[in-house]
């Protein structure tokens, strides 16, 4: 018995619906879709009224609540003992993408991956795919909630942190509090094909924000090897003990600058290199402050 809940906002995506009613309806389980818009505007999220067999279930949201606490209260509302967690912007691009899952109902939490399309969008989009389909879709270090399946029992013992706002990290805080709980990760060959890419501008922009949310975390102490887990963080560690970090100083406010305007016009090569120099540089200065 499977509860597939999906947090919306803002995306149009009807073919992900359609195609996993359609493998769920192929194998012999009960099955319920639960989507959660979280407060989208009218023209965005109007099209989900359509899908309105017994086995849907959509909720609209009056208020933007948040990646976190809309997952949470998917769960919530989740009837089944297995939850499986996508994204909105997926494609399913396999036949037995449910049918793989099934194979993996239990007490471990599963995560299927992510992959990136081989045809490049246009320029003004092309950050966040060459970051997307270089780094990311390779990235197993840490725990990616774009894609997962959880006992229901499980879930209450974790959930989502709330207290973290906006982009950035609620996944990687997931996976530690799940190792914490003695609980197995495993990655399977299960991926969905990520197909909303940010432009350039709001995709270095969610990129500032997750990194101030990191700041915070850090600091705030509640995850007490969350620094050496991460890889800028670990990294800036290392500066700082070797009394390094006073080279992220020199002309700061111009490497930021320029960068910023290479990755938004795109005459670069190398992007993921100057999205990492970037990073850096600007977690410094959120060290600073």
């Amino acid at each position: 018995m499977l509860s597939i809940c999906i947090p919306h906002y803002n995306f149009k995506n009807p073919a992900l619906f359609e195609s996993l009613l359609l493998q769920c309806e192929s194998v012999p389980i009960k099955f319920e879709i639960l989507i959660a818009d979280d407060a989208s505007i009218t023209a965005n999220k109007s099209y989900l009224e359509a899908f309105t067999q017994p086995t849907f279930k959509i909720f609209f949201l009056k208020d933007n609540i948040g990646r976190s606490a809309i997952r949470n209260f998917l769960a919530k509302k989740a009837q089944y003992p297995n939850l499986l967690f996508l994204d909105a912007d997926a494609e399913i691009t396999t036949k037995d993408f449910i049918a793989k899952y099934i194979e993996h109902f239990g007490t471990k939490i599963i995560s299927g991956g992510r992959i990136y399309s081989n045809q490049q969008p246009k320029l003004n989009y092309l950050l966040h795919y060459k970051y997307g389909s270089q780094v990311e879709q390779y990235a197993n270090k840490q725990f990616q909630s774009n894609n997962f399946l959880v006992p229901n029992s499980v879930f209450p013992k974790l959930s989502f942190d709330e207290s973290i706002k906006g982009y950035g990290y609620e996944d990687v805080i997931f996976g530690l509090d799940a190792k914490k709980h003695g609980l197995e990760l495993i990655r399977v060959d299960n991926p969905v094909k990520h197909i909303q890419l940010k432009s350039n501008e709001v995709f270095i922009l969610d990129t500032e924000h997750a990194l101030q949310n990191l700041i915070k975390l850090i600091k705030s102490k509640k995850h007490i090897d969350l620094e050496q887990q991460i890889h800028i963080s670990e990294f800036y560690g290392k500066l700082k003990r070797f009394r390094l970090t006073f080279l992220l100083s020199i002309q700061q406010d111009i490497v930021l600058k320029k960068t910023k305007e290479l990755m938004i016009l795109n005459t670069f090569f190398g992007a993921t290199v100057l999205l990492a120099l970037y990073k850096l540089y600007y977690y410094h200065s959120l060290q600073k402050h």
